[in-house]
């Protein structure tokens, strides 16, 4: 059923993928389908009809610190990497979640914005940070940030939460 789904919702996807050569982690596990949508749209569309069917899934940046629980993973892992539109207006910077952090320090260096420069070699992508409250050299991403617009699955809704709402700790929001 999930590669049905796959298929209707227009995103691309590979069947039976080792997650070794996707994590810089380097362990191998196998993951049924791993999908990758290209816009939000898409990925709004993939969530909905997977958690309609009850079909496991996983959310996932560009899987650069992943660590598999299993040798095999028989949901689906949805990248969001490609999910990466960035644009800066009146001094801010507003992102999408697969954008890397590096192209996002590279931006706001470009217009002179440089208050996360110490993120910089930080591998991931954004929507991983923010849920991670990635940190280096005395900067955390919540020292920077100020919302985040969010899908919930299971209210069918998309919601933005601000920096106190999403309660972010040491390595975690």
């Amino acid at each position: 059923r999930a590669e049905e789904i796959l298929k209707n919702t227009d995103v691309k996807y590979s069947r039976n993928v080792d997650i070794a050569g996707l994590s810089t982690m380097g362990i191998h596990s196998v993951a049924a389908l791993v999908a990758e949508p290209d816009c939000k749209s898409r990925l709004v569309m993939l969530l909905k009809q997977l958690h309609s069917y009850g079909i496991p899934y996983r959310v996932v940046g560009g899987m650069s610190n992943i660590m598999p629980r299993s040798e095999y993973y028989s949901g689906v892992l949805v990248k969001t990497r490609n999910i990466a539109a960035k644009s800066v207006a009146e001094n801010k910077i507003t992102a999408e979640c697969g954008a890397r952090l590096s192209q996002i320090i590279r931006t706001l260096t470009e217009y002179h914005l440089g208050a996360m420069a110490q993120l910089y070699h930080i591998p991931g992508t954004l929507g991983a940070s923010v849920r991670g409250n990635a940190g280096a050299h005395g900067l955390e991403l919540s020292d920077v940030f100020e919302s985040a617009e969010v899908y919930l699955v299971s209210e069918d809704r998309t919601v933005t939460f601000t920096k106190p709402q999403l309660n972010f700790g040491y390595r975690t929001s």
